[in-house]
């Protein structure tokens, strides 16, 4: 295979992905306070596990997009509130 074998995808940095788990997982905590939810209450909403959840929100682990979304879903959030992208509804 050798020469022909094309990579297709870049390894993300470890410093990246360590910042990234830990802003989705301060961003889902802030999001999850101020629903009013423990993360008890916001894993038997979305039926995702509660131990799961508390290592998103320390930034152990970074989430599929899969579960981001079906949070979102959900609980009726934007995407970009838990990526930390800046919400913008038109109204500025």
């Amino acid at each position: 295979m050798g020469d022909s074998t094309k990579q297709y995808y870049t390894k993300m940095p470890e410093d990246y992905s360590i910042k990234l788990a830990q802003r989705i997982g301060k961003n889902l905590k802030r999001k999850r306070e101020e629903s009013k939810m423990t993360i008890y209450h916001l894993s038997t909403r979305t039926g995702i596990n509660w131990n799961t959840i508390k290592h998103w929100e320390h930034g152990t682990n970074v989430p599929h997009l899969d579960y981001l979304l079906w949070i979102c879903h959900v609980m009726g959030w934007k995407m970009s509130e838990l990526l930390g992208g800046k919400q913008n509804d038109g109204s500025d």
